[in-house]
């Protein structure tokens, strides 16, 4: 019964009796598309078998498996035994940081890991834990005023004992596009220079599938993605080790099974490892159309926010980030309380990221680019996805401006 309430109350229309959901928190999670759930059907209650089984059935969906683990490996232009899956981008990024902590070094000396100041927390909780612990040292790379990792930083930070760079391709909660390139041709000089494998390079592409520029992808060593953010079911991310040398540094995530080539022991999800497989073809053939349609959503959706209210400013820059994020900032409102303004008004939006939202902290993304705490407690993020039309974008943006103008005078009067 709660699930039935639950889904009414969802469909239902928002106070105004005018708007449904406008969902302008993309870069959260994403609907599933049509065609990938009936991709992922049969694999419920029809071919339901586990791909692990020896019988014809079993062999079935294991071919079905591995051709889907086939489509995944083309995209990212790497073999089939290079992708593992998971449950998500979040796990993958653990697994693969804890394993680079564990990397033996000469002397015994303790590995040194590098990643931005702008990563996801998924990223940044297990190297702190790790460095906590004594496993390991770190150092965080600075971003400018557009959310871009300062290379120099990068140049005086690593020496003889970094194992591991982590820069993430597109930031989550203001879209920062990364010079991953750059960053990767001054790592291959590096060892060259001291003739080591070391140190790889990580990218969390969670939010960069459809952005890539897939030149990018020779300076990389390995990258972690996941499914609900184009489109595809949640409950699925991988690992994509682009590099041979690094299956030999990874260390089992969970044991007691032959699963994801002995490192990660379970039954597979197929029906969601279907869907993924089937939300990368889909993107691989749209790309060009969505991201030039997205432009336009965030382009207007910018364009009726400043013509309803000039205060409101971008945190970053717009030329420097993807078309499906814009982060705000609301001068002198509470971030929290726009987004509980918006949704009374049927209009879904974040702070930031979704998983570190509920818990009321400042995003240390945009106090990253300002280091102004204030700030990072007035800004919103807004993300699209290609399921928008141009007039709930438009409307959106103009009940944000109403709103932020609203709250600004109730404000004043205090």
């Amino acid at each position: 019964m709660f699930l039935q309430n639950l889904n009414l109350s969802l469909k239902r229309k928002s106070k105004n009796n005018h708007h449904p959901w406008i969902d302008l928190d993309a870069a959260s999670t994403t609907p599933v598309s049509g065609e990938v759930l009936h991709a992922m059907k049969p694999y419920w209650n029809e071919i339901y078998f586990n791909p692990n089984a020896i019988h014809a059935a079993g062999q079935l969906v294991s071919r079905a498996m591995a051709y889907s683990r086939q489509i995944v490996a083309d995209y990212f232009s790497t073999n089939a035994n290079k992708i593992f899956f998971t449950t998500s981008a979040t796990e993958a990024n653990n697994w693969m940081t804890e394993s680079c902590a564990q990397i033996m070094l000469p002397e015994k000396a303790k590995p040194h890991i590098i990643y931005s100041a702008i990563e996801h927390d998924s990223v940044i909780a297990p190297l702190l834990k790790l460095e906590h612990e004594g496993l390991i040292t770190t150092t965080v790379l600075p971003v400018n005023d557009k959310g871009i990792v300062d290379i120099q930083a990068l140049e005086k930070a690593i020496n003889k004992r970094t194992v591991l760079v982590s820069v993430m391709a597109v930031n989550n909660e203001m879209g920062a596009l990364e010079p991953l390139a750059l960053i990767g041709e001054y790592l291959n000089k590096f060892r060259q220079q001291q003739k080591t494998f070391y140190p790889y390079f990580h990218s969390d592409a969670a939010q960069a599938l459809n952005y890539f520029a897939w030149s990018d992808l020779k300076y990389l060593d390995c990258l972690t993605f996941s499914g609900h953010k184009i489109n595809g079911p949640k409950g699925i991310g991988g690992l994509a080790l682009l590099n041979a040398q690094m299956l030999k540094i990874m260390n089992p995530l969970i044991v007691g099974g032959h699963q994801e080539f002995n490192l990660r022991a379970g039954t597979e999800n197929l029906p969601a490892i279907v869907g993924l497989a089937k939300a990368l073809s889909i993107l691989k053939q749209n790309t060009v159309r969505d991201n030039n349609y997205l432009f336009k959503l965030r382009s207007l959706f910018w364009k009726t926010l400043q013509e309803h209210n000039s205060n409101i400013q971008i945190n970053g820059e717009l030329n420097f980030s993807v078309p499906s994020i814009i982060n705000c900032y609301f001068p002198g409102v509470l971030a929290s309380d726009m987004i509980a303004g918006l949704s009374e008004k049927g209009v879904l939006a974040s702070p930031g990221a979704a998983c570190s939202a509920s818990l009321g902290m400042p995003s240390h993304v945009i106090n990253a680019l300002y280091h102004d705490k204030q700030r990072a407690q007035e800004s919103v993020r807004f993300s699209f996805g290609h399921h928008l039309g141009l007039n709930e974008v438009k409307e959106a943006a103009r009940l944000a401006a109403d709103l932020y103008t609203q709250l600004s005078q109730l404000k004043a009067k205090v």
